[in-house]
């Protein structure tokens, strides 16, 4: 809820929290969180869109008050092959990506 409050302050086109809902609800043990949508119709973005969007996110310089941990999406990917155990070493030898 944090980081969409933000996004809002920069007015970046993502789904807003509701002003009058200050933290998530619990209700039987589920927490619930309630969110409005930023376009007046629903509509889905080209993939061009999409793609400046995200260009437009991560560029972004977030604040450091929202604590959000470093994230590397790819560091992953290079030692993820060493764990595909049906897979052939040849295939997994770096010099074959």
């Amino acid at each position: 809820m944090a980081v969409a409050r933000w996004l809002k302050t920069v007015d970046f086109p993502a789904t807003r929290v509701p002003a009058d809902i200050a933290r998530p609800i619990v209700v039987r043990g589920l927490v619930v969180t309630f969110w409005e949508s930023v376009q007046e119709r629903e509509g889905y973005a080209t993939v061009g869109e999409l793609a400046d969007l995200l260009r437009r996110l991560h560029w972004l310089e977030e604040p450091k008050s929202l604590g959000l941990p470093y994230f590397e999406p790819m560091a992953k990917l290079s030692a993820s092959p060493n764990g595909l155990h049906a897979v052939s070493e040849e295939d997994r030898s770096p010099s074959r990506r």
